[in-house]
């Protein structure tokens, strides 16, 4: 794991020192991000704890989505994330069986989620949080659909699924215990999700943060030019496009 990187804070030589002395670093030294001479934290201190820091994460419009209808139906923490009431949220309901994981829905008349009884219950949450994204973005059957739709379909599930497992909303409010494999842990813990599959979401969380650090110093360099620049600029700009 590479990306334990960034957050909008830069640190303070005095207070890197202080550190220093102390001996001591705090969990979000371990989740920082270093680009030459610029230092920034995944993590921010609040109300005398460290949170993670969402100031520059950007959902997108499903994440979005997902997170208004988990808050409307009131599921605000990792232990309101009861499958039985999410299936329910989307007219579906779970089934445990020896059958091989799978969703059968119906446009009218709702869903069915089987779920394999024999696996881990990190896999049978992660299978039912890919399975439920199906009724809740896609009508029809898969089986019907060219190729190149199902794999849009699949990709459009992979996001969602996790989206839906480990809601943005959640992580800021959760402290971490320690450094990036213990907080990963922790994560697998309180969501009930396997290590792989958290480690990919705090990644993927990770490098929109990144991507919102480096969008917010561009529009902040873009803003402090002189306005004869930005003209000059679109004229390369049009240039090119000609």
């Amino acid at each position: 794991m590479t990306l334990w990187k960034c957050s909008e804070h830069f640190v303070r030589k005095s207070e890197e020192n202080r550190m220093k002395k102390k001996n001591k670093i705090q969990p979000a030294m371990a989740f920082s991000f270093n680009s030459k001479t610029e230092h920034v934290f995944f993590f921010k201190k609040k109300g005398g704890t460290m949170h993670f820091d969402l100031d520059l994460y950007k959902p997108t419009e499903l994440e979005k989505r997902i997170s208004y209808i988990y808050r409307e139906n009131g599921i605000l923490s990792p232990s309101h994330m009861d499958l039985d009431k999410i299936a329910f949220i989307y007219d579906c309901h779970v089934i445990y069986s020896e059958k091989p994981t799978m969703v059968l829905y119906d446009d009218a008349y709702g869903g069915l989620i089987f779920l394999n009884a024999y696996v881990t219950k990190e896999q049978q949450r992660e299978d039912f949080f890919h399975e439920i994204s199906h009724p809740a973005l896609h009508v029809g059957c898969q089986n019907t659909l060219p190729e190149l739709f199902v794999d849009l379909q699949e990709s459009q599930a992979a996001s969602f699924q996790l989206y839906s497992a480990m809601p943005y909303f959640m992580l800021a409010a959760i402290e971490p215990s320690g450094y990036e494999n213990e907080y990963i842990s922790q994560l697998s813990d309180i969501f009930q999700l396997s290590f792989d599959f958290v480690n990919r979401r705090i990644e993927q969380v990770q490098r929109r943060i990144v991507q919102g650090y480096h969008d917010r110093n561009t529009q902040f360099r873009f803003n402090n030019t002189n306005p004869q620049d930005h003209e000059r600029q679109l004229s390369i700009a049009r240039a090119i496009v000609l």
